[in-house]
């Protein structure tokens, strides 16, 4: 018996599984910095418990250095018990470069689908300056169970300039 393996095991689509990123896209592969072009961010986050992630942080271009935090370029947070805004000092995360669309920015539970999707909508200032590659890097929660899904960076790749 102890050489013996069971190969009936499997994984049920209704097993518990960790809340992690599926997927972060944007809607724009370049972004004019007028104030008036927006961009949009989709944020997909999956597993068992996705209705309790309850506090997401989005970076652009974020560094963990102090160095680098010139070329970040807006801090956003969305909270479930207040919502959309941006975060953090106007000049250290670059907010004073962008302004975030709270009211056009949603967040949605598909029960379902076992997924939460939050969107991201904001236009970049002229003082964006030229940034030809922009990422995105993004944090979240669940408060209640104590589980984070530390800083993660995605390659979006858009590009902004005047």
């Amino acid at each position: 018996p102890w050489g013996l393996a069971d190969t009936s095991f499997a994984v049920s689509p209704g097993a518990n599984t960790p809340t992690a990123l599926q997927s972060l896209t944007v809607d724009h592969p370049s972004l004019t910095a007028n104030n008036q072009d927006t961009q949009t961010a989709t944020l997909v986050i999956t597993g068992t418990n996705h209705a309790l992630v309850d506090d997401v942080m989005f970076i652009v271009n974020r560094s963990p250095t102090a160095a680098g935090a010139a070329n970040q370029r807006g801090f956003f947070h969305w909270q479930r018990s207040s919502g959309f805004r941006e975060e953090g000092a106007t000049v250290y995360y670059g907010n004073d470069k962008v302004t975030l669309q709270t009211a056009n920015s949603t967040a949605t539970d598909d029960v379902t689908a076992g997924t939460l999707t939050l969107q991201f909508r904001w236009t970049a200032d002229p003082s964006y300056g030229t940034v030809p590659d922009n990422d995105v890097s993004v944090w979240f929660k669940e408060s209640s169970t104590g589980h984070v899904v530390r800083w993660q960076t995605v390659q979006t790749n858009f590009a902004v300039g005047p």
